[in-house]
């Protein structure tokens, strides 16, 4: 977080949490998300999870006025992990650096597993079409 301040002098960052946590705290933290009032509500909590959570929770969350997830990027601009390689970009190949480099967090589900599904989710989304 002390990157991202050194970054970005004119931000107030309102509050902040881990993404670890259980259906009560959940609670506790949508009322702090209500208290403070952010303009923007930026979760990182990797992909899918983010969206998921911001779908799960849209109707309580209205006083908002921008909420938007951001998968990993909040890890690169705060310098926690690398940013990805220019080639395995122009690849489109960043998930795969990623799968490669960078270590599973605590309490994250096996990263291996959830890439693993994205093949079967590119087959299905080619047959749909």
């Amino acid at each position: 977080m002390e990157e991202i301040q050194n970054k970005y002098h004119n931000l107030t960052i309102a509050g902040r949490h881990h993404g670890f946590f259980s259906e009560e705290e959940g609670a506790s933290i949508i009322q702090e998300i209500k208290r403070t009032k952010p303009d923007f509500l930026i979760v990182a909590m990797g992909a899918p999870y983010s969206d998921k959570w911001i779908y799960k929770h849209k109707s309580k969350l209205s006083d908002v006025k921008v909420v938007f997830g951001v998968g990993g990027s909040l890890d690169v601009i705060a310098g926690k992990v690398p940013e990805t390689p220019a080639l395995w970009k122009k690849l489109n190949l960043e998930w795969l650096h990623r799968l490669l480099t960078v270590p599973v967090s605590k309490g994250e589900k096996s990263r291996w597993r959830r890439q693993a599904a994205l093949p079967k989710f590119i087959y299905r989304a080619i047959i749909k079409r």
